[in-house]
């Protein structure tokens, strides 16, 4: 299953922070929500995506900073570009931009039952966001670069014409390859 790079960041981000924990004791944690301020998870679709080798570790660095709610000492605050009376208005669009890419991302994985979210009673910026057996496991494999490819591979070989257009362009340019080494 391919998401989109949305999606698929803020699944590999939920996948780091919930599941930073030994591998045996992932049966305990699956369905079972952790409470987060949903707007600290803008700073995981405002990495750069520009380089993407560290596109990932960038993500992954995001995500472990996300403290769950009530871990912070004192009482819970956002850091909300909107209510500071000095904000520009370019933070406060970029801000409410992360927000809705925030918000359709974590539908659509609720969508696909990757994810639950569960509405806190008395804040309306708490969630809980609890990963399904399936959410854990595209969320482990899109965390590894070698799962992730192959499941762009298998992804794509859907539509074989690919390879097999691929395959020509390939013998072609080997072909020229060999018979210009050959001249010389």
């Amino acid at each position: 299953m391919w998401l989109s790079k949305d999606a698929r960041h803020l699944l590999v981000g939920y996948y780091v922070n919930i599941f930073n924990i030994d591998e045996r004791s992932v049966c305990h944690h699956l369905d079972k929500p952790k409470w987060f301020e949903m707007p600290d998870w803008t700073a995981v679709l405002a990495e750069p995506n520009w380089i993407p080798i560290l596109t990932r570790w960038l993500i992954k660095r995001a995500a472990r900073n996300v403290k769950a709610y009530g871990d912070r000492h004192g009482a819970p605050t956002s850091e909300d570009p909107s209510a500071d009376e000095f904000a520009t208005r370019k933070e406060i669009r970029i801000e409410i931009k992360l927000r809705k890419r925030l918000q359709i991302s974590n539908s659509e994985l609720a969508k696909r039952k990757l994810i639950t979210t569960h509405k806190h009673e008395h804040c309306d910026n708490v969630a809980g966001i609890g990963l399904t057996m399936e959410g854990y496991d595209l969320g482990r494999k899109y965390s590894l670069w070698w799962t992730r490819s192959g499941l762009w591979y298998a992804e794509y070989i859907k539509h074989h014409w690919i390879s097999v257009v691929g395959s020509f362009v390939g013998g072609v340019l080997a072909t020229l390859l060999v018979q210009w080494l050959s001249k010389g």
